[in-house]
């Protein structure tokens, strides 16, 4: 018996009746004993606390020993917490009941108490009800948004998750993105059931389909059904239409043998561990501190290029490997790979741009534009260079079929009517295009504004010279208060004076809506629209082993969707509490590092009332 439990006022209660279990004194209850006085002392406080005062008060030298840690322990924080750890993770909540970790909670603090797996799941259900009320009071006021949606395919356990995000722009005009959900669908999916999903969001936050401009979805989604039955606009996610042009050029018969290399050594050093030390260690002494090729998301757009760069930055530290030989390029296959490097690097880049929440839709074109104008400074006789080029006018001329690409791009003033963007296309194009939009849907803008018009004064018969119909069709060309005359006056502004690349375009609209109060409201609508719907995939690699575990776990439909929406909830709140956290960040899945401060952080802001465990507001972004 060690000398803190020999002076312990745990023994003032208790007697050992042998190695194994004591009993009470005063209740005649006996305990096992492990060698600890935390079960003791937890009855005591639980049963004889009014003894154990006036134990204390007789002999003040006499206190019950605190804790590991923090005396000042937050037991509701730390149940959040650990509800939070099973949303997060393919833990199944029958670990609450698993006696070896009540015992180890019990040995951490005997005064806290574990949840039971169904105290744990109504807690769960009381965030997302919390979550979906609030969300649906915020959005009652938005008149129109786009909602993104993102899949990722289990082909083994059969099962598919789709993650809806909400985009719009508020009355100050501010670009939000609000979560609606992440959901499960069993078995094959087919376009009626992804249509179903995506009407029971709608319905659930009483969202008014009227009201939703389009969709972001990448080229092969089974949404396509549930957009032409409604009418709805289709955003391309860029981020997908670039990953496909550099993955056609890594697929060219000059290139397949070198990606075999390039993937075989990603592959390799994921499995050895010891291989994996001893190639970190070569570059570490070369002085090389990039990103060593390790694999990340399978579904990450570019990756084939972030693997090519990565292996050639690393070039020299195959050697120091057991099976370096097996991944050595030969002078010609070194050569096209540092090629494709080269002339992909830009695409990789604008990868990454288009993924950031703080991007415009209108700014797709651009990048496009930028990509082949680079791509006209390359070698075109290579191989590599004419797949890139061919692949890039292709996804160019799909772009500048989409309306919303080109209706965001005319009302960014930092864009509009800039030369070399819409190709064969001109601005007339899009002027017209603009004019008909608003003619459809914005009708009565201008009547709203007057409460009491009055009547149009009789316009008299011009004469028939040819020098009054003249003059009659240059009157009758722009009515004040048009969307034409908005137009041309829009266009004088931003030719006239050209607002800075680094500015918020909603920002200009909002200074102007006096001004132009139709293509205002169009800004409005279609500037909203992310670049993008890849956001959504970095909640995959977690979700997908909830759904998983819970599939083995037999969850019901409501409660595995109400669990995925706290996970996903989790890991916004992580990624807000540490903006450096990555999940695609290397790592030897070991660790010996210590919790530091990027773990302190709450699952569920509860910073209006922190005794409930509601949400305090509706998760938004501000960009």
């Amino acid at each position: 018996m060690s000398k803190n439990e020999l002076t312990s006022v745990a023994w003032s209660f208790f007697l050992k009746v042998d190695d194994e279990k004591v009993r009470c004194q005063l209740c005649n209850k006996e305990l096992k004993y492990f060698h600890s006085t935390s079960g003791m002392i937890s009855h005591i406080r639980s049963t004889h606390e009014n003894e154990l005062r006036e134990l204390q008060n007789e002999n003040k030298q006499l206190r019950v020993r605190a804790s590991r840690g923090n005396p000042a322990v937050n037991y509701e924080e730390a149940t959040e917490n650990l509800i939070m750890a099973i949303c997060t993770s393919g833990a199944s909540f029958q670990l609450l009941k698993n006696s070896w970790f009540r015992k180890f909670c019990r040995i951490l603090d005997p005064n806290f108490t574990l949840p039971t797996p169904d105290a744990a799941r109504k807690v769960i259900s009381k965030h997302a009800t919390s979550y979906i009320t609030n969300t649906m009071e915020q959005l009652s006021a938005v008149d129109k948004f786009f909602i993104s949606f993102d899949s990722w395919e289990d082909k083994y356990e059969n099962f598919s998750i789709y993650v809806v995000f909400l985009y719009y722009t508020d009355d100050q005009y501010n670009k939000r993105k609000v979560l609606l959900g992440i959901r499960n669908i069993a078995g094959k999916v087919t376009s009626e059931n992804i249509e179903e999903l995506a009407a029971g969001l709608l319905i659930e936050y009483n969202l008014d389909f009227s009201k939703i401009m389009g969709t972001i979805t990448d080229e092969r989604s089974n949404l396509q059904g549930f957009l032409n039955t409604n009418v709805y606009h289709q955003v391309l996610c860029a981020a997908e239409a670039l990953s496909h042009i550099v993955n056609a050029a890594s697929e060219i018969p000059l290139l397949v043998e070198v990606m075999n290399k390039v993937n075989g050594l990603v592959s390799h050093l994921s499995r050895s561990k010891s291989e994996r030390t001893r190639f970190r260690e070569s570059s570490s002494s070369l002085r090389i501190e990039s990103r060593l090729p390790l694999p990340f998301r399978t579904d990450r757009p570019g990756r084939c290029i972030s693997f090519a760069r990565a292996f050639l930055t690393h070039y020299e530290s195959i050697k120091s490997l057991t099976r370096g030989q097996e991944f050595i390029l030969s002078e010609q296959e070194k050569e096209n790979l540092e090629i494709f490097v080269q002339c992909a690097t830009p695409y990789l880049e604008a990868i990454n741009q288009v993924e950031s929440d703080k991007t415009f839709c209108s700014e797709v074109l651009i990048h496009f534009a930028s990509l082949s104008d680079f791509l006209n400074n390359q070698r075109h006789n290579h191989p590599v260079v004419k797949v890139l080029t061919e692949e890039t006018v292709h996804q160019f001329q799909r772009f500048l079929e989409n309306d919303i690409a080109l209706l965001t791009t005319f009302v960014d003033p930092r864009l509009s009517y800039t030369d070399g963007v819409l190709l064969q296309k001109s601005w007339k194009d899009v002027e017209k295009l603009v004019e008909s939009y608003c003619a459809d849907n914005y009708r009565l803008i201008n009547a709203s504004n007057d409460q009491n018009p009055e009547p149009a004064a009789k316009r008299k018969r011009p004469s028939d010279t040819h020098f009054s119909k003249f003059i009659e069709s240059l009157t009758q060309s722009t009515v004040p208060g048009s969307i034409e005359t908005e137009i041309v006056n829009y266009k004088a502004s931003v030719l006239t004076y050209r607002v800075a690349l680094d500015s918020c375009p909603l920002q200009y609209w909002r200074m102007n809506q006096s001004r132009f109060p139709t293509l205002c409201r169009l800004a409005k609508d279609v500037l909203s629209a992310p670049q993008s719907s890849i956001q959504a995939e970095r909640y995959f690699s977690e979700c997908s082993e909830v759904v998983s575990s819970s599939t083995r776990n037999r969850h019901s439909a409501l409660s595995l969707n109400e669990t995925l929406l706290n996970s996903a909830l989790g890991i916004i709140k992580r990624m807000d509490t540490d903006p450096k956290w990555n999940e695609d960040e290397e790592s030897d899945g070991e660790s010996d590092e210590e919790p530091d401060a990027a773990d302190n952080f709450n699952a569920w802001d509860r910073s209006v009332d922190p005794t409930n465990y509601e949400l305090s507001a509706v998760k938004e972004e501000n960009f």
